[in-house]
């Protein structure tokens, strides 16, 4: 008598279940590989928004050191610049590149800001560099680093 309900031995000794159990192996494979590829590929996405953020800031700053340094004070108050900045982005209109410096007396900009006005400092500083998002000139996303100078 032969019992159809179990698995009939195939040639070698091995069960029919066997090609099953690769399968289900393979397949648990196959979503564990692609688990790892979908959390590496979320990881090294954050990282690299991170590092190009940290890097567009780094440069930011160099660029506002630059213009801080050639801000002059008019002899009525008003703040004017001496030097133009050596990026031509801050020449050309609607260039996603402005700078502005701003006291109780007036305001200096860059003439990529045409009229326009950036927004008012928030949270800015004395004794360090302040960054954040806002919206901008022109419909523009901008990022923005902002220092007080005294």
């Amino acid at each position: 008598m032969v019992d159809k309900g179990h698995a009939s031995s195939a040639p070698g000794g091995a069960s029919r279940s066997s090609g099953s159990l690769r399968w289900r192996l393979l397949l648990g494979a196959a979503v564990a590989i692609f688990m790892a590829m979908a959390i590496s590929w979320a990881v090294m996405g954050l990282l690299f928004s991170r590092h190009a953020q940290r890097s567009i800031v780094t440069e930011l700053t160099r660029e506002g050191l630059e213009i801080i340094a050639g801000l002059q004070l008019a002899p009525d108050g008003t703040p004017r610049m001496e030097v133009q900045s050596s990026d031509p982005r801050f020449e050309r209109a609607r260039s996603g590149r402005y700078w502005q410096a701003s006291n109780t007396r007036g305001t200096v900009r860059s003439i990529s800001l045409w009229d326009e006005a950036l927004p008012a400092a928030e949270s800015a500083r004395a004794d360090r560099w302040s960054t954040r998002e806002a919206d901008g000139p022109f419909g523009q996303r901008l990022l923005l680093i902002e220092r007080s100078i005294r």
